[in-house]
């Protein structure tokens, strides 16, 4: 066993959370107390809006979340709901801060993930102002040949129809 996965064992023996298919990890408009780091598997973040559960994203390995826990005395903007087995690293806002002061490159892959999620919203409301749902459909597809392969002529798309709505 190296010295990374060492560490990595002990990081999950101190912090990590197993969780089934559709457990939920928090609510919205939960006390947000617990930023989250994806350890494997995959986790949907789901929005109420007007008592209709909307999918927001669904996050992958690596990925952060619950990050309004940094912010004192924040609800949680969305659930989060685990797609299949997935394991987590939980982190109080407190050991988060500390994580994020020694390695700073996690610091950055938060930004980057931020900004990402501020991006894909502004992508939304474009789509919101389309009138009808083939257009909504073909403006999304676009977008993500774009991202996928800029330039490129023919685009394989790995997406499921969770993921497009």
């Amino acid at each position: 066993m190296d010295a990374k996965s060492k560490s990595s064992d002990r990081l999950f023996e101190r912090f990590g959370r197993s969780y089934e298919g559709g457990a939920v990890i928090f609510d919205e408009d939960d006390p947000a107390t617990e930023v989250f780091m994806i350890v494997d598997g995959r986790v949907r973040l789901v929005k109420r809006v007007r008592s209709v559960e909307r999918d927001m994203v669904v996050l992958k390995t690596g990925d952060i979340f619950g990050e309004n826990a940094l912010v004192r005395d924040q609800l949680h903007s969305a659930s989060a709901i685990a797609l299949g087995q997935c394991r987590a690293l939980a982190f109080k806002a407190e050991d988060f801060e500390t994580l994020l002061v020694e390695q700073p490159e996690i610091a950055l892959k938060l930004i980057g993930q931020l900004i990402r999620r501020l991006q894909a919203a502004e992508e939304r409301i474009e789509n919101m102002m389309l009138r009808d749902s083939q257009s909504k459909i073909v403006n999304t597809l676009i977008h993500l040949a774009q991202v996928a392969s800029p330039g490129q002529t023919h685009v394989f798309l790995g997406v499921s129809p969770i993921e497009l709505s």
